[in-house]
């Protein structure tokens, strides 16, 4: 059998679990590299998101998670604050491994190697959410993939998307790709106008809207930032002060204007930085190239809405100065487009060009700020070279 030949092929059940077990494998020891670093549990980062919850800080962005983990005391297992943060990454890492993988085994038929392998083996996706610690990435990334592999109702859509911009407003940019995505996967007729889309999946945009303004009508009263930083030194003992932005003051209550002067400061510095990312740069446009020179039925102008939609993201870019991440949260869109138009048929991508992406593999994972795309692969010199 050759290569191609290989690839191009449905996978068997034995080969799904080999790319499942060797992505696992891959992640979990991306994400317990604090075992190596010097800082050892506090490599996490921030881990107030896990902690707060409305009930102590009123109706205000990002809390609906901190707000789960506290009712059902899933934040408190062990009562160390850096230990539980990995525990619960780690499961909601595994959870969004095995949804994958139930996705590829109900629709073996219709994918081939090279679409299995591809997910599992994508720097940008499985790897690079557990290298992304300190966010709520791997938490909005999980409603993300329950939604394209498994929900087809714009209703229920658009009630998850609410739960998705409370914990981070970051889900509000991967809706409308959601939404597309879910339109490609379910309707039978492709050569549609863009109007008739927007009849039927307004649901899923106009629910998470609300939820965005309903944020900004409750507002609290913003506090004072050195009784907020006791209260949070109290509930974070053992992350007070250990690391910038510790106690969520600057995310949670820092208005647009701020979050402005951090994008005005950083441009000489991507200016003249940006070609240290080429490498996660390529592997964004190379997917989308893919997806839009793949046949399918649609027309030019859904087509252009469709890359649009998965290049989204990149629009974080104008409010927060984390580049790389948002690239490589397109690139997990760009990945779950392929997998799922493939399976409804609406794109088919020729899997032999797929294998092209796949030495990216030994690349990842991706990191989030452009002077550090490579992160282990940087961090492995820096101490060869001590």
């Amino acid at each position: 059998m050759t290569l191609r030949s290989f690839l191009s092929r449905a996978p068997r059940p034995a080969e799904i679990w080999t790319y499942l077990s060797a992505a696992c494998l891959f992640w979990l020891l991306i994400l317990n590299r604090w075992i190596v670093t010097p800082i050892g549990l506090k490599s996490y980062g921030r881990v107030w998101q896990n902690q707060i919850n409305y009930a102590e800080l009123g109706f205000i962005k990002r809390t609906f998670w901190g707000t789960f983990l506290s009712i059902t005391g899933l934040n408190k297992i062990p009562n160390n604050e850096y230990i539980n943060a990995y525990l619960i990454h780690g499961i909601v890492l595994a959870l969004i491994s095995i949804f994958i993988a139930k996705y590829i085994f109900r629709n073996a038929k219709s994918l081939t190697n090279a679409h299995a392998i591809l997910v599992f083996s994508s720097p940008a996706f499985l790897s690079f959410l557990a290298y992304s610690l300190g966010t709520l990435d791997v938490v909005v990334s999980l409603l993300l993939v329950c939604s394209c592999l498994f929900v087809r109702s714009y209703w229920r859509l658009g009630l998850i998307a609410i739960a998705g911009v409370l914990i981070h407003e970051s889900y509000f940019f991967f809706i409308p790709f959601i939404a597309l995505n879910n339109f490609l996967m379910t309707s039978k007729r492709m050569a549609v106008s863009l109007r008739s889309i927007f009849r039927q999946v307004w649901p899923t945009l106009l629910l998470p809207m609300l939820a965005l303004v309903a944020l900004k009508v409750f507002e609290p009263q913003i506090p004072d930032w050195h009784s907020f930083e006791s209260f949070m030194r109290m509930k974070l003992p053992n992350a007070a002060y250990q690391c910038p932005y510790w106690s969520g003051y600057f995310e949670l209550y820092s208005p647009l204007s701020e979050n402005l002067k951090l994008i005005t400061k950083a441009l000489p510095f991507i200016r003249d930085k940006w070609y240290i990312s080429t490498i996660p740069i390529l592997y964004l446009v190379g997917l989308v190239v893919f997806l839009f020179r793949s046949k399918s039925e649609l027309s030019l102008r859904v087509k252009l809405c469709y890359v649009v939609a998965v290049l989204f993201p990149l629009g974080i870019s104008l409010v927060a100065n984390d580049y790389l991440r948002w690239i490589n949260l397109s690139s997990i869109l760009c990945v779950l487009a392929i997998l799922t138009t493939q399976v409804a048929g609406t794109i088919k991508g020729d899997p032999w060009k797929l294998a092209g992406f796949i030495p990216f593999a030994l690349f990842g994972p991706f990191g989030r700020a452009l002077d550090y795309s490579m992160p282990i692969h940087q961090f492995i010199l820096e101490r060869l070279l001590r």
